[in-house]
């Protein structure tokens, strides 16, 4: 079990890594676009994991399209088709990931 223990601290300490540096690059491109990123225009999307928040009703949605990045007073938050603003402080780090990583590989469509 003191294997596993420290093989899990290992991987959060990965993910908190991963998140930093995915965060540092969403930032970014936040500063170049005037803390608003559209990301419409995209021929393909991306969804986050909605776990319904306040609404136990909604958790039924596993998936939400991403449509918006904007940050407001030092928050980033995300702009979906099931609610106005999801931060990203509630999302984990591989969620974060896939969104860096998409925003990354569709940059020519939302610059």
């Amino acid at each position: 079990m003191k294997k596993a223990r420290e093989l899990q601290r290992q991987v959060w300490d990965l993910e908190k890594q991963i998140k930093e540096r995915c965060l540092a690059y969403i930032n970014k491109c936040l500063d170049e676009h005037d803390n608003h990123i559209d990301l419409t225009e995209c021929d393909d999307s991306v969804c986050v994991t909605y776990d319904g928040g306040n609404h136990p009703e909604y958790a039924s949605n596993a998936f939400s399209r991403v449509y918006a990045v904007y940050r407001l007073k030092n928050n980033i938050y995300l702009e979906t088709m099931d609610c106005d603003a999801y931060s990203l402080d509630d999302i984990n780090a591989d969620e974060i990931y896939g969104l860096a990583d998409f925003m990354e590989e569709n940059e020519d469509e939302w610059k």
